[in-house]
């Protein structure tokens, strides 16, 4: 027990299942996954070697709820790093940028970033990004139900950026936004955000 204890501090934990890490990178993240591995399998050999039932229970406890977090901090990062390089990740920020200094009758086209041109190429970059995102495929992730988890949010959490991003260009939130009097013609939004969940799920 004093070695597996010994050990946590590697995957960012304590005894008392406490996450000691926040604003992780996505290579810590992957180490410290890699190391939780490490450590349940160490259990499990314990466990064969005569360790109590009750403490082999705690450690597994422990490693899986560190293990659970550090997916969730991992699918954050690469969330980002994913909106970055399809291109849906300069006018996502645009946009939070302009809700900071909307005013009533601002054109969305007049902020940095949301020129007809910058948000017509973004949504280019991320149909032609539709077929082969640049989604990590979570093989280190070795508990199988951790691992569809973190491919599953992360894909719907790019989907609902997409789904946001089009509403507020074609004018469908509520804060007085509409793309169609600041760009005119929205034929560059290809596809819905039904059809880009579907997508990005199969």
């Amino acid at each position: 027990e004093t070695i597996i204890e010994g050990v946590l501090p590697s995957i960012g934990t304590n005894t008392n299942t406490e996450s000691s890490s926040t604003g992780i990178d996505s290579r810590a993240a992957r180490l410290q996954l890699d190391d939780a591995s490490s450590i349940k399998a160490a259990v499990a050999i314990a466990r064969k070697a005569g360790l109590r039932l009750t403490a082999g229970t705690k450690w597994d406890t422990i490693v899986k709820q560190r293990e659970e977090l550090l997916v969730e901090e991992l699918i954050i990062v690469d969330t980002k790093e994913a909106l970055d390089e399809c291109g849906l990740g300069s006018i996502q920020r645009a946009f939070e940028s302009m809700k900071a200094v909307y005013i009533e009758g601002m054109s969305m086209a007049s902020h940095p970033g949301l020129s007809r041109a910058a948000v017509e190429n973004s949504m280019k970059t991320f149909y032609g990004s539709l077929y082969d995102m640049p989604f990590p495929d979570y093989e280190g992730i070795k508990d199988p139900v951790l691992r569809k988890h973190a491919r599953t949010k992360l894909a719907k959490n790019v989907a609902d950026v997409y789904g946001e991003l089009y509403g507020i260009l074609r004018g469908d939130d509520d804060d007085g936004h509409d793309g169609a009097d600041c760009y005119g013609d929205l034929s560059f939004l290809e596809h819905t955000p039904e059809a880009v969940a579907t997508l990005l799920s199969s």
